[in-house]
């Protein structure tokens, strides 16, 4: 299992921002939930992948949501997860 808790801060209220979570290497059936939502079930290996959370977050500023807690599991069914993992902001303004 992974846990992470964490906020997060949009940078403007007009930004188009997105959030990806990205997953470099191979991962071995894992089942993943972003605040609540499962967004990954179990499968087949992958060599690479990514999840868009961008409408799941929580802000922590007045621009959107009061709530500010974002809560990330990740449960690797065989394995540990040992992979490279991290997050991918864009943003078109």
């Amino acid at each position: 299992w992974y846990y992470k808790r964490f906020s997060w801060e949009k940078i403007s209220k007009d930004s188009d921002e997105r959030v990806e979570l990205v997953f470099d290497s191979a991962v071995d059936e894992i089942t993943l939930w972003f605040n609540s939502v499962e967004l990954v079930s179990p499968s087949s290996p992958i060599d690479s992948f990514s999840v868009d959370l961008t409408e799941y977050l929580s802000y922590s500023n007045d621009y959107e949501l009061v709530n500010d807690e974002n809560i990330l599991f990740i449960r690797s069914c065989h394995q540990s997860l040992s992979t490279s993992v991290h997050l991918l902001v864009t943003r078109s303004k």
